[in-house]
């Protein structure tokens, strides 16, 4: 090499200087060997503690359920079949405290860094609940009215988490307004997102084809489930084992359950008013609109259906079907309990004063064939 023949060159006249490049180039092979063993090695030993820093985390990974939610920065631990918070600090301690070999000590923060980086494509949404936890979350709906009312809840509740977007309304009574409101707020907070706008409680024009019925009316007393992370894992892994709400009422065999939820989707204004005269009204004589309005308020009632039709548009379709004429109607309800109810009050004017109207059912349904309820008579009482 040209640096070698300088050199030569350079202490060809100095004796010394020449003794000690002839020395240093006699053992320049036996000196590159050694560094090049002792380069060797330590390669050995960076892959062995590379490959023993992977075992770890594989298996501190598979030791630890902990998953994570990316919008509210959240790890979340599953541990004796519930969803917990977890910080930073316990991760960090659970990695210490966890990591026995004195080797790898040298490198714990940065393990610690590789696992929580791992974490964090581990998505909360993606979690399997246990069939523990799935039963304590459909425990803590029994305010709903059977196992596919809960699923079904919970299916929806999970597309709107998973952010499936579909054009569906669920309608669903007013008493679970409570639930919904509290529901919305703790999923809110744990995910930031928003499932409210999905459930409505009134009817304003919507396509009956994108309606969707949520049967029922929750008790004025129930508690609330206390476990929200595991209600949004649960929710989350049915809207993905059934695709969506859809496919869960595609699914379910329970035709009654399947007639009540897809009630509107399956009718027609048209096909609901003529179920209503069908099953509650004579055909012969006739009713004036207020009191026929009235008993079809009362119909949906039963039917657990929201104001389907406001009252411009039912005197509209009545008035196409030929039913409607100078504020009357060709029927006679098959329960007459308007008309009864309106003469126990014209005989007996004073009472409304003298009682209320738990105490007011009490003494009609005494007389008569046909009861009521307290709803039933406070509406009357209006429309009278």
């Amino acid at each position: 090499m040209e640096i070698v023949s300088n050199l030569i060159e350079k202490y060809k006249e100095n004796s010394y200087m020449n003794d000690k490049l002839t020395h240093y180039l006699i053992n320049l092979p036996s000196f590159m060997q050694s560094i090049e063993e002792h380069h060797i090695k330590k390669n050995q030993q960076l892959q062995e503690l590379t490959d023993k820093k992977e075992i770890y985390i594989k298996e501190f990974l598979a030791n630890h359920a902990i998953f994570y939610i990316p919008q509210t920065e959240l790890f979340i631990e599953y541990i004796d079949s519930n969803y917990t918070i977890l910080s930073d600090d316990d991760i960090a301690h659970y990695v210490l405290s966890e990591l026995t070999d004195n080797d790898l000590k040298i490198w714990k923060y940065k393990i610690k860094k590789n696992i929580i980086k791992r974490l964090k494509e581990n998505l909360f949404t993606t979690s399997i609940p246990d069939v523990t936890t799935i039963k304590s979350v459909f425990q803590s709906l029994t305010m709903f009215n059977s196992k596919n009312h809960i699923k079904y809840f919970l299916t929806v509740l999970g597309d709107c988490i998973l952010g499936k977007k579909d054009t569906f309304v669920y309608f669903i009574d007013s008493s679970y307004k409570k639930l919904i409101r509290k529901c919305t707020e703790q999923i809110y907070a744990m995910t930031n997102k928003s499932v409210i706008d999905n459930f409505k409680y009134k009817f304003w024009d919507h396509k009956y084809d994108q309606c969707r019925m949520i049967s029922g009316k929750c008790p004025e007393i129930y508690k609330f489930p206390s476990k929200i992370l595991n209600m949004i894992s649960v929710a989350t892994h049915l809207s993905t084992k059934y695709t969506n709400a859809e496919g869960f009422l595609s699914q379910c065999t329970d035709e009654k359950f399947i007639e009540k939820t897809l009630f509107l989707n399956m009718n027609t204004p048209e096909n609901i008013i003529t179920m209503f005269i069908d099953e509650t009204m004579h055909k012969t004589g006739t009713t004036s609109y207020k009191d026929f309005y009235f008993l079809w308020r009362s119909y949906l009632k039963q039917k657990e259906l929201p104001l389907i039709i406001s009252d411009t548009n039912f005197k509209t379709l009545l008035t196409t079907l030929n039913l409607y004429k100078d504020d009357m109607l060709p029927f006679t309800s098959k329960q007459l309990y308007i008309q009864n109810v309106k003469l126990f009050l014209e005989k007996y004017p004073d009472l409304e004063d003298q009682y209320d109207i738990s105490e007011l059912v009490d003494i009609y349904n005494k007389s008569q064939e046909f009861k009521i309820t307290e709803d039933m008579l406070r509406d009357i009482i209006i429309l009278l």
